[in-house]
């Protein structure tokens, strides 16, 4: 309780009665409510402060040298040990895996971004020609506004544009008889063909479309005759056999009188001339050897050419699979130098030459497909191959070997 001295009584707010208080001039019942409040906040401690704060300056780490008697090894350790801790190592797969995903997030946008721009290609739509509107109908149609939209849908498709461009060409070369004279009609038939000739045989990427197309317009037009050798060149190069097949045998049941272009292979001492008329069956074959018809390259120079016992005997084994056994008689064959029933044809020995260099690649003889290729093409002791240049069948059939074992013996 409190004592006598401490206390003092007053009147209340409303004069009721009296309230003791104490020094403070509070009375007890306004203590009760404000006691809690009346305390002081609690402070956090400070940190003690080390004894040299302040009184050093740092310098870096290069600077300290550990056998200097002017520091403490101490001292020069927890400097050390500090400005380890300053470090800061980046997690190498953290940073590998962020940009990991931002790449894979790019390729789907890239993906998502070419969608729809096919999207969009694919269903917009490019008007070529605007029609008459109202109740009269349209008539007066020029052939560019014909031409124009299958110009632009034969870009889009090479096996539609090989078929137009065929149509239209025959359309065009039927119309020479009847707009043109005799005379002027052969001059125009006799630069087509010689044209179309000379395209077949400069072409160097016999693109398959284009080279179909100009076969279909010759197969259809019995007065336009390629040349033999260009259209088989033409056709293992664009891998158009079968068109080149069909062509050859019309050209060659609608011949007149079978002469057909020479070969421009150079003859060998020993063989005898090829005929004109057996030159398109020669080529003819090398295309059927192509697609592997053994049979029938046996029948067309059994028949046709006049083929020896050795050359039926290597075909049958080739057609079997047997190039070791095919190559001895190609080797026996062309060593040959004296024949009973006369020396073969040049057709032939083309044959025992190309088949030899085949089976020396069938059978991975690198070594000795190069030297066959270097004999052929220069028999000196010091061999010039740059002779290969100067004849444009040593092109066609020795330089593909040539190059490939070069490149097999590098």
């Amino acid at each position: 309780a409190p004592s006598a001295q401490s206390l003092d009584f007053s009147v209340g707010p409303s004069g009721a009665g009296l309230a003791p208080k104490d020094e403070t001039g509070q009375s007890p019942s306004s203590l009760l409510f404000t006691v809690g409040a009346m305390k002081p906040p609690k402070r956090r401690p400070f940190r003690p402060v080390p004894e040299r704060f302040g009184t050093g300056t740092l310098k870096p780490l290069e600077e300290f040298d550990g056998g200097s008697s002017s520091m403490d090894p101490g001292e020069d350790q927890r400097r050390a040990m500090m400005m380890l801790k300053k470090r800061f190592l980046k997690d190498r797969r953290i940073a590998s895996s962020f940009f990991a995903k931002s790449e894979a997030r790019k390729k789907l946008m890239r993906i998502e971004q070419r969608r729809q721009q096919r999207a969009a290609r694919d269903s917009r739509v490019v008007m070529y020609r605007k029609y008459r509107e109202g109740e009269l109908p349209d008539i007066q149609i020029k052939f560019s506004e014909m031409i124009r939209p299958f110009q632009a849908l034969v870009q889009h498709d090479s096996l539609l544009g090989r078929i137009l461009f065929a149509k239209l060409f025959e359309g065009i070369f039927a119309k020479v008889d009847y707009q043109l004279t005799e005379r002027e009609a052969e001059v125009t038939k006799k630069a087509v063909k010689d044209g179309l000739n000379a395209v077949m045989e400069a072409s160097t990427q016999c693109y398959p479309p284009f080279i179909g197309s100009l076969q279909d317009i010759c197969f259809e037009e019995s007065q336009l005759q390629l040349n033999a050798s260009a259209v088989s060149n033409a056709s293992l190069k664009s891998m158009q056999e079968p068109i080149g097949i069909m062509l050859l045998e019309k050209q060659i049941l609608t011949s007149p009188d079978g002469v057909i272009e020479r070969s421009i292979k150079r003859s060998r001492g020993s063989a005898a001339p090829v005929p004109e008329s057996t030159t398109a069956w020669v080529e003819l074959s090398r295309l059927y050897k192509s697609l592997g018809d053994f049979d029938v390259l046996c029948g067309i120079f059994k028949k046709q050419v006049g083929a020896k016992e050795k050359t039926e005997k290597a075909l049958a084994a080739e057609e079997r699979g047997d190039y070791l056994e095919a190559l001895n008689i190609y080797k026996e064959a062309l060593q040959c130098d004296t024949w009973e029933d006369g020396p073969p044809t040049q057709a032939e020995e083309d044959l025992w030459d190309s088949s030899l260099l085949q089976c020396y690649d069938h059978l991975l003889k690198w070594p000795e497909l190069e030297k066959a290729v270097v004999m052929n093409i220069d028999d000196s002791s010091l061999p010039n191959l740059d002779k290969l240049w100067d004849d444009p069948y040593q092109q066609e059939h020795y330089l593909p070997h040539l190059i490939r074992s070069k490149l097999k013996l590098a």
